[in-house]
Order: structure tokens, then C-alpha cells, then sequence
């Protein structure tokens, strides 16, 4: 009799560790963690934030609803929300390096638009310079 009380109470006391480990914190997926640790960067975040903060905004949301679906249990939203969650970010981040890109090519452009111009003046400058010498070689 005493055996078969141990079983139940055993039998109990795996069902009652069953049960609360359904309703406990459950442990974030890698991605998730992946995802986090890139939001963690606060100077790129504000970077970020500053060239194209709708991207981020966005982001951060679909993080948010995945955060959301995984305490729920739901593992197929949940990963269809950090994948969102990602591409957003990293859009972001190549929308960020455009930027940046665009920056420099303008300026660039405007140093190139400079050297052409003393270029020219150097150029007109030679050739009224040659002028003054043939003009000078014809009155001797």
C-alpha cells in the first residue's frame, strides 16, 4: 500500500512541476536574442533613430508583437515577427549607409565641381597668358 501512495504522490508531483512550467517565463529564442542585442547598441539605435526612424519605429513594433506571441506560446507568429522585426532593422541600416554614402558623394561632387572651376580659370588664364606672348613676340 505504501508503494502505490509513493507512485501517486510522484505521479502528482511531476504533474504539478508539468503545469507550472507551462505557465512560467519561457526562454527567448536565439533570434530573439540576436535581435536584442543588436537594439542593445545605443549609438547605432540613435543613429538609427536619426536617418530613418519610421524603419526603426517598425521594428522595434514587430519585436514587440514577437515578444508578445512568444509568451504566448505561438513559436510560428513569434518567428514571423522577428523576421519582420529583422529585415525592418536591417533596411534600416542599409538605408543609413545610403545616406551616408550620399553625403559624401555630394560632398565630393561639390570639391569636383570646385577643382574643375579653378581648372578653367588656370586654363583661360594660359591661354590669355600665350596670347599676351605671341602679341609681345609680334611687336619685337
Amino acid at each position: 500500500m505504501r508503494g502505490f501512495k509513493g507512485y501517486i504522490n510522484h505521479v502528482f508531483a511531476f504533474a504539478l512541476i508539468l503545469t507550472f512550467m507551462g505557465c512560467g517565463p519561457r526562454l527567448k529564442t536565439p533570434e530573439m536574442v540576436s535581435f536584442e542585442q543588436q537594439k542593445m547598441d545605443v549609438s547605432k539605435l540613435q543613429s538609427l533613430q536619426g536617418k530613418s526612424p519610421d524603419l526603426v519605429n517598425e521594428s522595434l513594433k514587430y519585436y514587440g508583437q514577437a515578444v508578445e506571441a512568444h509568451n504566448d506560446n505561438e513559436t510560428e507568429e513569434s518567428s514571423y515577427y522577428v523576421k519582420l522585426a529583422q529585415i525592418s532593422w536591417q533596411t534600416a541600416e542599409r538605408r543609413a549607409q545610403y545616406l551616408d554614402h550620399r553625403a559624401k558623394m555630394s560632398t565630393i561632387k561639390m570639391r569636383l565641381d570646385q577643382a574643375q572651376k579653378l581648372l578653367n580659370l588656370a586654363l583661360k588664364r594660359k591661354k590669355e597668358l600665350s596670347e599676351m606672348q605671341t602679341r609681345q613676340a609680334n611687336l619685337i
